[in-house]
């Protein structure tokens, strides 16, 4: 047999795993898009929807705009001013519980997001 120059192998294969998508195709938003696609998540039965326990899940989820109008009145009430809509990013990390990790981490991102701010 042939030796493969590739990191793939079929036994990496898995079931049950996938993607659906509810949009406009205008870019609109509506609440129904997010009532189809929670429709979508309930109906999943595999590990993302369910878990062996057959009532909690393990990742799930929907993708969404930002919501310009809730970020800006909950960042304003903090004493943060937004840019326009489309000019800032929304990002959700997760950090070591060691303490100093944790601050080495924050500081780091800091660096890296200041930077990116000043190559407009």
């Amino acid at each position: 047999m042939e030796q493969q120059n590739t990191l793939y192998h079929p036994s990496f294969e898995h079931d049950n795993c996938g993607i659906g998508a509810v949009v406009h195709i205008d870019g609109s938003q509506s609440h129904g898009v997010v009532d189809d696609a929670l429709k979508i998540v309930e109906g999943l039965e595999h590990r993302a929807g369910k878990d062996a326990d057959g009532q909690t899940g393990d990742g799930v989820g929907i993708l969404t705009q930002i919501p310009h109008g809730f970020f800006s009145k909950v960042a304003k009430r903090q004493g943060i001013a937004l840019g326009e809509k489309g000019q800032y990013a929304v990002g959700m990390f997760f950090f070591s519980q060691d303490k100093a990790q944790q601050d080495q981490a924050k500081q780091q991102f800091e660096t890296l997001a200041q930077c990116s701010c000043a190559i407009k």
